[in-house]
């Protein structure tokens, strides 16, 4: 038997956290939706039997009937093949979910209850799956099966090995828990990074098709399963077309932003970045002659990033402790910018370093032109 398993796709996703908005944010949603195309066109081509989607498929709060309508279309396209989906956290199946309010295909099987229900397939195969009711299922539904054949679990779950910290597992397992019950392998969703395909791995999390986010960098898609005589073997097939990466840069000695520039172009080319989206952190001692202007960067490469996100975590060129010290009018200047600062909050950092910066060149005599 041949499947093909992917999860987390987040259809609808706002992508508000990474202030991305507008042409961006949407360009992002449909690359999800096209990610979809893609994964049932490869299941076609592979011959695959069976089409797993082990939850957060799409955003309950978000989502409404045209993505119902768009996932019944690529669904009856997989027809007669099954497609089996276990509602996750993002996706429950509560009574306004697209699941209970679609019309669905006869070849898609919805796994409704929060315990696990089994579903036979052809060739002594029998998948047991289960759906979140609420966006915090946290209780194990792991039972033992019995019977012939071979076992597998579909689920949205959390490998107790791997929650990061500060967060609650959902559905929670372990790879031994799973044996214990009698699967040959888990089927899951809920972690975006896919798992090793190192030999007896049997907790396949296929990763997001598509990342969400900076903290997704590296490899995503979906995975091509083989099961023979219960022996199974995976791969990675789908690969994403979407790419973030951070990138941090040193502007010391660059005294102009062309500079700079020239110097993040070489990088995107070394890296092979071109096309991602791209948060790039710049450091170092700036030069005081030097103009970032993030809109001009930005403009400079529209058309080789897909994004832009750039902070300025550059240090100023002068110590500005050590100027407060002095006894002087230079350092009167710097005492009573930096107490205003003070009163003004961090928000208007930016400003008074900019106030601090022109003000010393001044004092040195130097020529001034704004900004």
């Amino acid at each position: 038997m041949r499947i093909v398993h992917t999860a987390d796709l987040h259809l609808d996703a706002s992508f508000a956290s990474l202030h991305l908005r507008g042409e961006v944010a949407a360009a992002l949603r449909q690359a999800r939706r096209e990610s979809l195309r893609r994964l049932v066109e490869v299941a076609l081509a592979e011959g695959a039997d069976v089409v797993t989607i082990a939850g957060d498929l799409y955003e309950h709060e978000r989502s409404g009937s045209d993505t119902a309508n768009f996932l019944r279309a690529q669904f009856e396209r997989l027809a007669p093949r099954p497609v089996l989906l276990p509602p996750g956290n993002h996706d429950p199946y509560s009574p306004d979910s697209l699941y209970r309010q679609t019309s669905w295909p006869g070849n898609v099987f919805v796994f409704r209850d929060e315990r696990l229900q089994p579903l036979p397939l052809a060739e002594g195969v029998t998948v047991w799956g289960a759906g979140h009711g609420s966006p915090s299922l946290r209780r194990s539904l792991l039972a033992p099966v019995e019977g012939v054949g071979t076992h597998l679990l579909l689920l949205h779950a959390s490998d107790t090995t791997s929650v990061p910290p500060g967060k609650e597992p959902h559905c929670p397992l372990t790879s031994q828990q799973v044996a214990d019950c009698g699967f040959a392998a888990a089927l899951l969703g809920h972690y975006h990074r896919p798992s090793s395909l190192s030999p007896g791995q049997t907790l396949l999390y296929p990763g997001s098709p598509e990342p969400l986010g900076f903290d997704e960098e590296g490899d995503h898609g979906a995975l091509l399963l083989d099961l023979d005589g219960g022996a199974l073997s995976a791969r990675s097939v789908c690969p994403a077309r979407l790419r973030f990466a951070s990138l941090v840069l040193d502007v010391s000695g660059a005294d102009n932003r062309d500079t700079v520039g020239d110097a993040l172009a070489a990088q995107a080319r070394e890296g092979g970045l071109e096309g991602a989206f791209l948060r790039l952190r710049l450091v170092g001692s700036r030069h005081p002659d030097l103009d970032l202007d993030p809109e001009a960067l930005a403009s400079r490469f529209a058309d080789i990033f897909a994004s832009l996100d750039l902070s300025d975590k550059t240090r100023p060129p002068y110590d500005y402790q050590a100027l407060a010290r002095e006894v002087s009018t230079r350092g009167l200047f710097v005492r009573k910018v930096l107490a205003r600062a003070d009163q003004q909050g961090e928000e208007q950092f930016a400003l008074v370093d900019e106030a601090l910066e022109l003000g010393l060149r001044a004092f040195a005599g130097e020529e001034l032109r704004p900004r």
